[in-house]
């Protein structure tokens, strides 16, 4: 079942990576790991890093969930991965922003019904610079 899973959320990811490209944003890394937080996708749109978390959601009713659904701890891993990419790489670039990629897809299917993308998606009270 991981297994399903795992090859699902690669899946999503790569149509991910698609809609960002037609959407104009150039992609720098996929899966890039600090620590014990990992980023789905790391990409410019302009002079804006954007951090992108990837969803393959089975069902309508998860979409738009994510800022609702993810736990404080994911929150804080993901911010304090965001923060070790930025000391490493974004000393140039002064803004980011964090966003949600949500792919819906019938479940053991691989086609995507829709994509939703959320921009700016809060991460905590001192949100995206």
């Amino acid at each position: 079942m991981a297994h399903l899973a795992q090859n699902r959320g690669r899946w999503g990811e790569y149509v991910a990576v698609r809609h960002l490209r037609s959407k104009g944003l150039r992609i720098m890394h996929r899966n890039w790991r600090h620590g014990h937080g990992e980023i789905d996708i790391v990409a410019m749109d302009g002079e804006t890093i954007v951090f992108v978390e990837v969803k393959t959601r089975s069902s309508p009713n998860m979409i738009g969930g994510y800022a609702a659904a993810a736990a404080p701890a994911k929150r804080k891993t993901l911010r304090r991965t965001i923060d070790a990419f930025i000391g490493q790489f974004g000393e140039n670039v002064p803004h980011w922003r964090f966003d949600v990629v949500e792919i819906l897809t019938p479940p053991r299917n691989y086609f995507a019904e829709q994509i939703f993308h959320f921009e700016r998606v809060p991460l905590d009270q001192s949100a995206a610079g």
